[in-house]
């Protein structure tokens, strides 16, 4: 719209608005002044069916006793005139605001397309989880292992040498020995033979008593 066809259609209402006000005020006023005056007294204009009574007597009156006063009407109001600064002021702004709305609407058009782009990404994406989800394989069971308990290894037998001769040196019995390698040794009573010990040397018995690592003792006799 032109400016002056946008200045002019304001004013014409506004002026319109202020003729009818007018008009409603000179009603009312009119109508209040009706309600205030005395109403007439019904004896005045006798009734139809009623017979006619003879005239009364005139008497005269003093003046100002007429039960009618004369009717008078107020002067019309007078309607204010519109201040122009203020109508440009308003105008400008419904202009300003009908800019703004036309702006948004652009804008809201975007963000409906935005959000409707949105709307379909998340569902093709909740398709392609879905489908991701189908293929992942089950978890297999792990398979139950058996378990099995060694049986407790027996102790290596400790070896021992083989008696060969007892003989009697000084005031002691000795004892002769041979090795598993075949090496010969002569040994008395406390001496030690690998990992065990010589306990006893009984030249009678021919016998020869070791004691293990263990505390167990064991006897060994002459070869013969």
């Amino acid at each position: 719209m032109s400016d002056a066809a946008a200045t002019g259609q304001p004013r014409s209402r506004r002026t319109t608005a202020l003729a009818l006000l007018a008009v409603g005020a000179l009603v009312l006023a009119g109508v209040l002044i009706l309600r205030l005056q005395p109403a007439a007294s019904k004896d005045v204009i006798p009734s139809a069916d009623s017979p006619v009574a003879p005239p009364a007597p005139l008497v005269a009156g003093p003046l100002g006793d007429s039960p009618l006063p004369p009717l008078v009407f107020p002067p019309p109001l007078a309607s204010p005139a519109p201040d122009p600064e203020a109508l440009k002021a308003l105008e400008e702004r419904l202009i300003t605001l009908e800019s703004r709305i036309d702006a948004l609407g652009p804008r809201l058009g975007s963000v409906e397309h935005a959000l409707n782009s949105a709307n379909q990404a998340l569902g093709d994406m909740t398709a392609q989880f879905t489908t991701l989800l189908a293929r992942v394989p089950e978890p297999r069971k792990a398979a139950h292992r058996k378990v099995v308990r060694r049986s407790p290894t027996k102790p290596r037998r400790l070896p021992l040498p083989e008696i060969v001769a007892i003989d009697r040196w000084g005031d002691a019995n000795n004892a002769t020995l041979r090795n598993a390698d075949g090496s010969i040794r002569f040994v008395r009573v406390g001496d030690t033979v690998g990992k065990a010990t010589i306990a006893a040397i009984d030249a009678s018995a021919a016998a020869v008593t070791v004691r293990l690592p263990d505390g167990k003792a064991t006897t060994l006799k002459v070869t013969p």
